[in-house]
C-alpha cells in the first residue's frame, strides 16, 4: 500500500506540475508538451512504473480473494482521469483565448 501511494502520488503531482507549467499552452495527446521541466519527467518516470508495481502487488497478494479485472479497472481509472484533465485544460484554454478574442473585437 506504501508504495501504491508513494507511485500515485508522484504521478499526480507530475500531472498537476505539468499543467500548472504549461497554463497558456496546448497540450498534445502524444508529444512533450511545450514546457517540460526536468523534475516533471524525473517524478513521472518514478511514479508511474511505481503505481503499476504496487497496483500489481497488492493484486497479486490478494489473488484469491480479488477479481483479475480490479488491477485493470484501476489501471484504467487513473489512464482516464490523466485524459481528463489534459482534456479539461485544453477545453479551459480554447475558452479563454475565445474570451479574450471576443472582448478585443467587442
Amino acid at each position: 500500500m506504501v508504495i501504491l501511494a508513494i507511485g500515485v502520488t508522484l504521478s499526480v503531482w507530475s500531472i498537476l506540475r505539468m499543467l500548472h507549467e504549461n497554463r497558456g499552452h496546448r497540450l498534445h495527446w502524444w508529444r512533450t508538451p511545450p514546457v517540460n521541466p526536468r523534475n516533471v519527467d524525473l517524478s513521472r518516470a518514478v511514479g508511474i512504473p511505481t503505481t503499476i508495481f504496487g497496483a500489481l502487488t497488492i493484486w497479486l497478494n490478494t489473488a484469491g480473494s480479488a477479481p483479475w479485472w480490479l488491477a485493470a479497472a484501476f489501471a484504467a481509472i487513473l489512464i482516464a482521469l490523466f485524459e481528463a484533465t489534459v482534456a479539461i485544460h485544453n477545453i479551459r484554454l480554447n475558452q479563454r483565448v475565445q474570451g479574450a478574442e471576443s472582448s478585443i473585437s467587442g
